[in-house]
C-alpha cells in the first residue's frame, strides 16, 4: 500500500473524496480570470433623477451595473494575475462564481417583494448595483493585500 493510499484510508471516505477532488482540480484546465457578462447591452440613461419613468430608472440602473461589472472585471484580472499559482487562481475563480451566484440570488429574493409589477426589475437591478459596489470595495482590499508594501 502506497503512502498516499494509507493516508486516504486513515482519514475516512469523506475527507478522501475531498482530497481526490482537490487533486483532480489541480490537473484541470488552466483557469482564466473571471469575467461578469450581463444579458443586456448598454442602455441609454435618460430623464432627470426624480422624474424618470420606471423604464428609464431600469435603463439607468442597468448602465450602472455594466459600469460596476467592468470595474470588477478589471480588478479581478489584476488579482488573478498576481496570485501565486494555478491552484490559487482556481480558488479565486470558484469564489468569484459563488459570489456572482449569491449576488443574483439575493437580488432575485429582494425583488420578490415587487413580483409581477414593473418595479421588480428596477429593484433587482438596483440591488445588483449595490452588491457590485460592495464587491468592488472587497476586491480593492484584496488587491492591497496582494501588493507588497514598501
Amino acid at each position: 500500500m502506497s503512502r498516499s493510499s494509507r493516508m486516504l484510508a486513515t482519514v475516512g471516505p469523506v475527507t478522501a473524496a475531498v482530497a481526490v477532488m482537490l487533486v483532480t482540480g489541480a490537473v484541470a484546465a488552466k483557469p482564466a480570470a473571471p469575467v461578469i457578462q450581463e444579458p443586456f447591452t448598454a442602455p441609454q440613461c435618460s430623464g432627470r433623477p426624480g422624474d424618470r419613468t420606471t423604464f428609464q430608472r431600469l435603463e439607468c440602473a442597468q448602465q450602472e451595473v455594466l459600469r460596476t461589472d467592468n470595474q470588477i472585471n478589471t480588478i479581478s484580472a489584476t488579482v488573478f494575475s498576481q496570485l501565486p499559482d494555478d491552484a490559487a487562481r482556481h480558488r479565486f475563480v470558484v469564489a468569484a462564481r459563488a459570489w456572482l451566484s449569491y449576488r443574483n440570488a439575493d437580488c432575485n429574493s429582494r425583488s420578490d417583494v415587487f413580483e409581477g409589477g414593473t418595479e421588480a426589475p428596477v429593484k433587482y437591478t438596483q440591488c445588483v448595483v449595490a452588491r457590485d459596489k460592495t464587491r468592488l470595495t472587497d476586491m480593492r482590499v484584496f488587491v492591497s493585500e496582494l501588493t507588497p508594501s514598501g
